[in-house]
């Protein structure tokens, strides 16, 4: 599944994010292998490559076939709960997931029920062929979702926006800023070609779990959890104006605060000029493990 020397030579990134990096592959590409032997049931071989860092420029210079490019959004949940981050807003990230033409019509002819000895064209992908190959991006991406989970840090979550058209995600301005090319090689039947994830650097550095880093921009929206309390749908039907709801949570106990709708910080309720306030008394560490940062 994985190669015996990681990373590149080219990669000259932290050790530590070097790690993340080489589990975010292995962990993409073991869970695609398994997905797309549930898609057709026949298996699917999916092989880390050494990655690379390059400019977008260069990335797309190399880039031979539009029809079987897609563009992934990158999201952070939307709320406490949340696992899949869809939804209005900007996303944090842009990630190319691009495939040579061979390994498309490949997986497409898997699709179809197809057998080994597969002819391969010289041409793109119709309309029709790129409508079943979506399905195959589709479960590209939500297995992207369930690695970047494993990779540690902030939760970020991976949709389908569009297919071909390829210019710089956000803009012009943007061809010489660096990003992470991540290559597999896919084959089902000894038959295949490589699949590549292009990501940004910014969507990579803040990777430590705390959010807030270089790379971070726009606003992120801060909640307070006073308690929480389970209903019965009919206990939730009954309610009206007036009702009270006890809780365990004693008044003055520890409140949890949530980034993005993350618990980051545990904090006790009072008062700053005349405002409610909360008062960091402990962050909640990405193992679930409370440190005194009061």
């Amino acid at each position: 599944m994985t190669p015996d020397k990681q990373p590149s030579q080219t990669d000259d990134r932290p050790a530590s994010a070097a790690a993340q990096l080489h589990r975010l592959q292995e962990e993409f590409a073991t869970r695609l292998s398994a997905r797309g032997e549930a898609l057709w049931g026949r298996e699917l071989t999916v092989t880390c490559e050494p990655w690379c860092r390059q400019s977008y420029a260069e990335f797309l210079a190399t880039v031979p076939e539009h029809t079987c490019c897609h563009i992934l959004a990158a999201r952070e949940p939307t709320g406490p709960g949340a696992d899949t981050p869809r939804g209005p807003g900007e996303p944090i990230g842009h990630v190319w997931l691009d495939m040579q033409r061979r390994v498309a019509f490949v997986l497409v002819d898997a699709l179809l029920g197809g057998s080994e000895g597969l002819y391969l064209p010289d041409r793109p992908l119709t309309a029709v062929e790129r409508g079943l190959l979506r399905y195959v991006i589709d479960a590209a991406a939500e297995c992207l979702t369930q690695a970047w989970c494993c990779r540690g840090g902030r939760r970020v979550g991976f949709e389908v926006l569009d297919a071909g058209g390829l210019g710089a995600p956000g803009g012009g301005g943007h061809v010489d800023r660096p990003v992470t090319v991540l290559t597999f090689h896919l084959a089902v039947s000894g038959q295949g070609g490589a699949l590549r994830l292009c990501l940004p650097e910014t969507l990579l550095r803040p990777s430590d779990g705390r959010g807030g880093g270089p790379g971070t921009r726009g606003p992120l929206e801060i909640s307070v959890v006073t308690s929480e309390v389970t209903l019965q749908s009919s206990e939730l039907a009954a309610l009206s104006l007036g009702d009270i709801l006890t809780t365990d949570t004693p008044a003055d106990g520890e409140v949890v605060v949530r980034v993005a709708g993350i618990p980051k910080f545990l904090g006790r309720l009072g008062t700053c000029d005349g405002r409610r306030a909360v008062t960091i008394t402990r962050r909640i560490t990405a193992l679930g493990e409370q440190g005194d940062d009061s």
